[in-house]
């Protein structure tokens, strides 16, 4: 399940871009994985992306703030 960016929780953030094919897969592929995650939307959440410094789509800020980019790097993150 994806959850729009709100914070609600503890879950990874994925920040994405609706122009992004790979964000688009990635978000089919952790779908069917099972995995949730909120999302950040370069668009709509332009705040989160400046206070986190992201530069590159797809990233994921974990819980503790780390910061992954890439969609092999962040499946395996993820896989763990």
């Amino acid at each position: 399940m994806v959850v729009n960016f709100v914070k609600m929780n503890k879950l990874p953030t994925l920040a994405t871009s609706a122009w992004c094919e790979p964000c688009k897969q990635l978000k089919v592929q952790l779908e069917d994985m099972g995995i949730q995650v909120e999302l950040a939307d370069m668009t709509n959440d332009t705040d989160y992306f400046i206070l986190h410094k992201i530069r590159s789509v797809p990233t994921l800020i974990t819980e503790d703030e780390e910061k992954i980019v890439g969609v092999e790097a962040i499946l395996n993150h993820l896989k763990k």
